[in-house]
């Protein structure tokens, strides 16, 4: 049984915080909970993450 992704029901590939998600799923939780200041709070940080993991 493969993991669904919660965000648009795909095959999941990632576990993020208690949930099963696809690639574009997780970088888009990432980028809202960096928005709200949560996820981190330096922008240059969040993109060289994100430009890295795409």
């Amino acid at each position: 049984m493969e993991l669904k992704c919660i965000g648009c029901n795909k095959n999941a590939d990632y576990f993020y915080d208690g949930d099963s998600l696809c690639k574009e799923c997780l970088i888009d939780r990432a980028e809202k909970a960096a928005e709200r200041n949560i996820w981190t709070n330096n922008k240059k940080k969040f993109d060289k993450w994100k430009e890295n993991f795409a």
